[in-house]
């Protein structure tokens, strides 16, 4: 059976797209003029409407679209041109809104409409836009093609949402709008990054990112499901959904998969900013630590970087692990990072430096287990970043060289820190093999237990009860070990340069001992 197309008279063997023209438009709403095309079969179909008054919008506009406009670009563009473009995007129609500054069509959009046969709606300043498009969308409603239609319009909304400056917040919302939760997006290193309804609790992000670490997403993150948005160098962001899993529907998984494909290109945008950002920042630190910077240069490149000169500034410096930038992106605070030499390095300003340092060991507690990390807090001036940074960098090697585990190791510029860190690392190692190699390899060959006994001596400061009742041994018997270990490195713990001679050795072997970071008094233990 075949079914005859009212506007062109054709029969057809199958069902012809359906839409609506601009006579029907009229028929059902008020206008305040219509003007058609002389040959009426130049008049097409209308399966959606556009409302722009951008000077150039063919590149966004789809075939067969009602273009709706308040006429803004008519004082750059002239009429002709504009309805020229969008004729020739495909547009099936012109409607043109009245307004307090236009209360009467312009000629010269009506003559153009003529030229390019396209149908012109006049509509009056009270009828707004969203009442021609519902006007619209009830006609269709029967349309077989219209679910086809409300996609292809859905994908132009999001792809435009993912490149502007709002992006994430746009896609958030479109995942409240169509699955009715609450939706929001996580960096793969714990930013968040928008919001619509409930925002997620610091516990609920470092959930989600260590999922992403594991590469177990989708996954139920109490009160959150989490999926991921695909990325192919790097992990992409995270989409929070305000339900678990199972009392996600097939309809509404599926509008969130399709709106993670649309969040890469805003992930792609983000990333590019945040090179900038750190390019920014490394060159900061370089010119601080040459003292190459003038007051007035630092102020103006910190508030480049969303620091304030006139505040104290909290001086970071680790190893780049995934759990310090996604606690650096959680906490409350203004940050700039950048990587240097292989260590993590970041300027952080907030309220409060102790509560914010006590917030930042939370955060990492709460990834696991803390890894060596150099703090120092400082003014912001270019020769007292210039020390605090050789300080903190210093602080972070020697707790490196030491071992030293779940500390924050403060830094300090009157203390050893900076010399040991300035020794080159091959003559560190040649010292401590120099002194240490014949001890361990006593240890290797007899199962010996010289290097810990040497240890525990130190770190006991030379206490000999203390450190034979740590070690579960006679005082005698430590003094015949560290007699053994006076005949194999010729350095006797007797003597207080030989002492530290053993110490610095014992550093630069990367022991378990964390006299290098110059007592409790520089240290803040993770672990308490």
């Amino acid at each position: 059976m075949s079914i005859t197309n009212p506007e062109s008279g054709n029969a057809l063997g199958e069902r012809v797209a359906a839409g609506v023209t601009v006579q029907q438009i009229a028929d059902e709403m008020s206008v305040v003029g219509i003007y058609t095309p002389d040959n009426p079969n130049q008049a097409g179909l209308i399966r959606s409407v556009h409302a722009t008054d951008l000077t150039e919008p063919s590149r966004y506009l789809l075939p067969n679209e009602l273009v709706a406009t308040n006429g803004l670009w008519l004082a750059t563009t002239p009429a002709e041109d504009w309805v020229m473009r969008v004729s020739k995007a495909g547009a099936s129609a012109l409607a043109f809104g009245l307004s307090d500054d236009i209360q009467v069509v312009p000629v010269e959009i009506v003559k153009s409409c003529k030229k390019v046969g396209l149908p012109l709606l006049v509509i009056d300043s009270d009828t707004s836009f969203t009442k021609l498009a519902d006007v619209i969308t009830s006609l269709l409603a029967n349309d077989a093609a219209h679910d086809l239609r409300q996609e292809l319009n859905e994908t132009r909304r999001l792809l435009q949402a993912s490149v502007d400056d709002d992006a994430y917040n746009a896609l958030a919302r479109h995942v409240r709008a169509v699955t009715g939760y609450t939706a929001a997006v996580v960096s793969a290193d714990g930013e968040v990054l928008a919001a619509a309804g409930k925002k997620p609790r610091a516990r609920d992000v470092i959930e989600a990112t260590l999922a992403v670490r594991s590469q177990r997403l989708p996954a139920s993150i109490e009160p959150f499901s989490a999926f991921p948005v695909p990325s192919v160098t790097r992990r992409g962001s995270i989409l929070l959904i305000g339900a678990s899993l199972q009392d996600i529907q097939d309809a509404q998984r599926l509008a969130i998969e399709h709106t993670t494909a649309f969040a890469v290109v805003a992930d792609q945008r983000r990333s590019e900013r945040r090179t900038v950002s750190e390019i920014l920042t490394r060159e900061l630190l370089e010119m601080i630590e040459d003292g190459d910077i003038g007051e007035r240069q630092l102020r103006s490149r910190l508030e480049t970087l969303g620091l304030r000169h006139d505040r104290e500034l909290l001086l970071l410096v680790g190893g780049d692990t995934q759990a310090l930038r996604s606690a650096l992106n959680i906490v409350d605070a203004s940050v700039a990072v950048a990587l240097r030499g292989g260590r993590l390095e970041a300027l952080v300003q907030g309220d409060d430096a102790s509560d914010l340092l006590a917030s930042l060991v939370d955060l990492l507690q709460q990834s696991g287990p803390v890894s060596p990390l150099g703090h120092g807090l400082g003014i912001a001036t270019s020769g007292g970043l210039r020390v605090l940074l050789a300080a903190t960098e210093a602080a972070f090697a020697s707790a490196s060289l030491a071992g030293v585990s779940n500390r924050l190791v403060a830094a300090k510029s009157d203390s050893s820190h900076l010399l040991l860190a300035g020794v080159d690392p091959a003559l560190r190692r040649a010292h401590a093999e120099a002194l240490l190699g014949p001890v361990n390899d006593w240890d290797a060959t007899h199962g010996g237990n010289l290097v810990p006994t040497l240890r525990m001596f130190l770190d006991s400061d030379g206490r000999w009860s203390e450190a034979a009742s740590a070690l579960g041994i006679h005082v005698n018997t430590l003094k015949h070990r560290l007699g053994r270990i006076a005949e194999l490195s010729g350095k006797s713990v007797d003597r207080t340069a030989d002492r530290v001679d053993l110490w610095i050795a014992l550093a630069a072997l990367g022991s378990d001992n964390d006299d290098l970071a110059s007592g409790s008094d520089n240290q803040v233990d993770a672990s308490s």
